[in-house]
This record gives C-alpha cells, sequence and structure tokens, in this order.
C-alpha cells in the first residue's frame, strides 16, 4: 500500500500577516485531494531534533475542510 507524505516547514515567521492560514488551508486542500488515491500523513518541522506528526487521514472522499493542528502549531 502507498502512503503520501505531506511535509510542512513551521521554522519560519509564522506570525507575520497571514501564513499560518494560508499553509493550513493549502495543506488541506493537499489532503483532499490526495486522500481520494491513497491515505495522507502529514508532518511538520520546526528546526527541532524531531518531526511532529500533525495528522493522518484515511483513503477516502471526504472532504479536509481544515487541519486545526497547524492553525495551533507552536
Amino acid at each position: 500500500m502507498h502512503r503520501a507524505l505531506l511535509l510542512l516547514d513551521m521554522s519560519g515567521p509564522l506570525t507575520a500577516g497571514d501564513t499560518r492560514q494560508r499553509i493550513a488551508e493549502a495543506a488541506a486542500r493537499f489532503v483532499s485531494r490526495a486522500h481520494t488515491a491513497e491515505p495522507v500523513t502529514v508532518y511538520a518541522f520546526d528546526g527541532g531534533a524531531a518531526l511532529r506528526l500533525i495528522g493522518e487521514y484515511p483513503q477516502g472522499s471526504d472532504d479536509i475542510a481544515e487541519i486545526p493542528a497547524l492553525l495551533t502549531y507552536a
């Protein structure tokens, strides 16, 4: 079985303007499209020693409207 992986760089200045919101919206659009064909796992990194799991989305046709963990990522 294949799985898509979305890795997001959250190490920059995410407080400027609507950057965090735009990243979260783009990630949700990607997951909504990709998970129709295969499961999707989303990770983020911020320059720390480890990646952080944001979410796992099984294969399906549900629309992913938002990824709340990205809006509150700190």
